[in-house]
């Protein structure tokens, strides 16, 4: 007796449910609904009417007339997949259980489409929908059914490789396939190569390998769905408009036909679908974006095309949007074969599957998404592969690996934090985060090991947490479950700097500053490049242009403070300290003029104050491209900071401009100097400020700078800095401590990283010896601050926190490793 086989394409378009005798390959029952849709009433409690029943229903229409005694809402199908794409899982999950129960009727299991470029999230749900839809009969009481889950363009393939000839799939064997769906509201392509194996009698049997992720094509638009809203919204009365869009009227419209339905007018009386017809340029323009479409998706050399889509008859009378994809595939791919699914073919597909499942035949292979987890290795933090990606896992057997040896959970530790990574092809990384209470605390260091069970096309991982032994952490399973982890919205790499932020550390973070377009926009900065362009040094406007050059370049703009952008809430500069700059088609080509003219003006300028001036301006109009200062600024700067040119206004250009690691050496053998005068100065460290300020921006904007400092000169510059301090809180009448303390407690903050090559610079007393006389110095005149304000002495609001975290990175107690960050953007530093 030959078996039968259910398959199941639920799409939102129209949905099937296909039995097939698979050996005799004939389908013995179709189940189809068109536009399928779930009809909620709301009364004492809620039901459902599901099926063909919800398209017959009245309910939920839109008709004024009659009142019904309970509120009713009709969903589309396609409304609820596209919910559960956006992650609204639990109505969508919610409605789908009706909708599959209707579905199934009385199968045990069913092969079952699921879409190639949804998540893990959205697949997981669609399996819990599943497993909640147990029907109820008389004669076997409730009863599930079990989803033998397959990817749709593999089910597409299987439902079309059906009717071929033993022959030409021989001549597929390890080409690469495209199946293009062509679904509700968007076109997924998902590429595939091509194996054959043999079934029991020795035939071809083709068995798709899927080595990465099919993805919805790019676009603001999808022609199919556009139109047919479009057309419906010609309507001029809302009402039936309303009735129109419920049944989803305008893929009638577009066909050249009249909806078969009923509408009802305000006063209600009952009318016939008015005519309406798709004008020929709307026509025209649709096509012309489908085309664009569908050649932006077969990108690649395919032997195999193949297009697919739920409603066969979707189009225009005279041209399908099928056959019009198999016309551009083939224009633009000659050599392939291009085929058209038949109808029904992913239904047949997944019976199919179901089919080779039951008979112990290969079905396709997949690949399983690199997972990795935050391990701590010495005194670094990183993220390892909990297991690495896999190619060729069969796509209906579970996969397992364990990871051991990597970690242990200290004595005394009531929780654990875990940090995941999924590398799904996502066009942005999003780390997750969970932390798990212990059951109990250990009394001494436990071992544990990773276990993660996967499954192709199943949603997520499971992830076990092993302790050795057993019951090491209490009588209670650990298990990671992705869904409930926090999304962080956060990189693998900015994951690792925030834990290193918050693990106690003896220096802050250095802070690299950002730019935005609108600052561009706002300080019109490119205005005041196009307009000093075309001036020389000899013209009499060139020192009004150049002065607008130098404010433009130096100013700051608060996006979110001038209605620009409200996400971006920090003053900006048009560069960043890594010398970028907003992308904007011809923007590289101006900022390369300016720089070349800067440099070309400074080597034409002959010695005399007038020249002098200019030079002065054009070196601080440089110096705000901070990296990317031109080469001619970069030279001037290297004569001043080698003592051959007066140094005038530009100590703090040197801290904007030097970058390299040539410059930044220079920079702090010139600082170091100039700061030893000042501590010979009367009163001591007169005039330090400078100095300090440039010492700052370069540890503040260059990570390495901390390393390329001596002792002898990190030492000299938080001398300083606790110098300025002491003046500041000497000073007569005891004034506010305002820019100028904050900028000393700033650099003797950022001086700090010098630990990163010296681990002994100012360190903490161990028990029973004394600190190093600037160790205690500085801890005496940051608790001398702390108490003075404590006492009522106003300061700048950052003051505070600013003394809190000295201290606290002072003493190797950890601290904020984002002050700098916050205390830069208290200061004003401009020139």
């Amino acid at each position: 007796m030959n078996q039968v086989f259910l398959g199941l394409d639920v799409n939102g378009l129209s949905d099937r449910a296909i039995e097939v005798e698979w050996q005799l390959a004939h389908i013995t029952s179709e189940r189809r609904l068109h536009r399928p849709e779930v009809i909620e009433l709301v009364g004492s409690k809620p039901r459902y009417v599901t099926g063909e029943a919800a398209s017959l229903h009245p309910a939920g229409r839109g008709w004024v007339q009659p009142q019904w005694g309970e509120t009713a809402t009709r969903h589309q199908i396609s409304d609820i997949l596209a919910a559960l794409r956006e992650h609204d899982e639990f109505r969508a999950r919610a409605i789908l259980v009706e909708h599959l129960r209707s579905l199934v009727r009385g199968s045990d299991q069913a092969g079952f489409a699921i879409p190639d470029d949804i998540s893990a999230e959205a697949q997981t749900t669609l399996l819990e929908a599943v497993r909640q839809s147990v029907r109820f009969s008389p004669q076997h009481g409730w009863r599930g059914w079990t989803a033998l889950p397959v990817w749709r363009s593999v089910a597409a393939l299987f439902g079309w490789v059906r009717g071929q000839q033993a022959d030409y799939l021989q001549n597929l064997n390890g080409a690469e396939a495209l199946v293009l769906s062509l679904l509700p509201d968007r076109m997924v392509a998902a590429p595939l190569t091509l194996d054959l194996a043999s079934d029991a009698h020795g035939g071809p049997l083709l068995t798709p390998v899927r080595s990465k992720p099919g993805w919805a094509v790019e676009a603001e638009t999808y022609p199919p769905e556009d139109i047919e809203r479009e057309i419906v919204e010609q309507i001029p009365d809302s009402l039936l408009r309303r009735q129109l869009e419920l049944v989803g009227a305008g893929a009638d419209y577009v066909r050249g036909d009249v909806p078969q339905i009923l509408l009802q007018s305000r006063d209600g009386r009952w009318l016939a679908p008015p005519k309406v017809y798709v004008h020929h340029d709307s026509r025209r323009s649709h096509l012309e974006v489908f085309r664009e479409l569908v050649a932006e998706a077969i990108t690649g050399r395919f032997a195999l095309i193949l297009i697919e889509s739920p409603e066969e008859e979707r189009g225009f009378p005279d041209r399908k949007w099928v056959d019009f994809a198999a016309e551009v595939a083939q224009l633009w791919r000659k050599t392939a074969l291009v085929a058209v699914a038949p109808p029904g073919a992913v239904a047949r597909g997944c019976a199919e599957y179901s089919a080779r499942l039951a008979h112990n035949l290969p079905t396709f292979f997949d690949y399983l998404p690199r997972i990795e987890i935050v391990a701590q290795e010495g005194e670094d933090a990183r993220f390892i592969p909990l297991f690495p990606e896999q190619q060729r896992v069969p796509g209906n057997q579970a996969f397992r690996e364990q990871l051991d040896g990597k970690f242990e959970v200290p004595a005394g530790v009531q929780s654990l934090t875990f940090h995941l990574y999924k590398d799904e092809d996502r066009k942005q990384e999003d780390v997750r985060k969970a932390v798990m209470q212990l059951p109990q605390a250990p009394e001494r260091a436990v071992p544990i090991s990773l276990r993660v069970d996967q499954r192709p096309v199943s949603g997520h991982a499971l992830i076990e947490i092993l302790p050795h032994p057993e019951d090491a952490l209490g009588p209670e399973r650990i298990a990671l479950d992705w869904r409930s982890m926090e999304e962080t919205g956060l990189s693998r790499k900015d994951t690792i700097a925030k834990i290193e932020r918050e693990r106690p550390r003896g220096y802050p973070d250095h802070a690299p500053t950002q730019t935005h377009w609108a600052v561009w926009d706002g300080l019109e900065v490119a205005r005041a490049m196009e307009r000093f362009l075309p001036i020389s040094p000899t013209h009499t406007l060139y020192p009004t242009r150049l002065d607008e050059l130098r404010t433009a370049l130096g100013q700051r703009l608060n996006p979110a403070s001038r209605g620009y952008d409200p996400s971006v809430k920090e003053a900006l500069s048009p560069f960043n300290s890594d010398g970028g700059y907003p992308s904007i088609p011809g923007r590289s080509v101006l900022v390369a003029k300016v720089q070349e003219k800067i440099s070309y003006d400074l080597s034409q300028l002959k010695p005399g104050p007038r020249n002098n001036q200019f030079r002065q301006w054009l070196c601080l109009a440089g110096s705000w491209m901070f990296a990317s200062a031109p080469s001619g600024v970069l030279e001037h700067l290297r004569l001043v900071m080698q003592g051959q040119v007066a140094a005038g206004h530009l100590t703090q250009a040197i801290g904007r401009a030097a970058a390299s690691p040539r410059d930044i050496e220079l920079a702090f053998g010139f600082l170091s100097r100039r700061l030893d005068e000042r501590s010979q100065a009367i009163p001591k460290w007169h005039g330090a400020m400078n100095d300090l300020k440039a010492a700052a921006f370069i540890l503040r904007f260059r990570r390495e700078a901390g390393r390329l400092l001596t002792t002898d000169q990190a030492t000299l510059i938080a001398s300083a800095a606790i110098g300025v301090m002491v003046n500041e809180l000497r000073a007569g009448a005891a004034p506010p401590l305002q820019q100028k303390f904050l900028w000393a407690a700033l650099a003797f903050l950022l001086v700090l990283r010098h630990r990163e090559r010296n681990q002994s610079f100012l360190v903490p007393p161990t028990d029973g010896e004394l600190g190093s006389q600037l160790y205690v110095l500085a801890k005496r005149v940051l608790s001398k601050a702390q108490e003075e304000i404590e006492s009522g002495r106003p300061c700048h609001f950052l003051v505070p926190s600013g003394l809190e975290n000295a201290g606290l990175f002072l003493e190797r107690r950890g601290g904020d490793a984002g002050i700098i960050a916050v205390i830069s953007q208290g200061l004003d530093g401009d020139d």
